[in-house]
């Protein structure tokens, strides 16, 4: 994630449970069946609340403007409501395989990407 603008616990930053992609939870799924569904406002997948309320280490992503954080694609992450009035934006960037292809033709990936450069310098 790129921080676009400053981020603090008022303006609803991201939490992260850390440690949290080593264990075995499998998530709630929602009905969506396409790629587009893990950008929605009801979210594909999601771990229950009392699940991630018991985790033990719970790290906020805070920082200024131009600000990079990384994580594991399969850390629990969530955001708390911003109670102030300014905007808080990520900018967030996700690295994945070409070779990891979707199955069936409700799930197959834009052409921008299946037609990418395998390698791109």
């Amino acid at each position: 994630h790129i921080l676009v603008t400053d981020n603090s616990p008022a303006n609803g930053a991201v939490y992260l449970c850390e440690g949290s992609h080593n264990e075995k939870a499998i998530p709630d799924t929602s009905e969506g069946q396409s790629w587009k569904d893990g950008f929605k406002e009801e979210l594909k997948y999601t771990i229950s609340d009392s699940k991630v309320e018991t985790w033990p280490q719970h790290t906020p992503m805070v920082g200024k403007a131009g600000d990079i954080f990384a994580m594991h694609s399969l850390t629990w992450h969530y955001s708390k409501l911003n109670q102030t009035e300014n905007s808080r934006v990520l900018c967030t960037c996700v690295f994945n395989s070409l070779d990891n292809v979707p199955v069936g033709k409700l799930n197959r990936r834009p052409e921008f990407i299946v037609h990418s450069p395998r390698y791109i310098f």
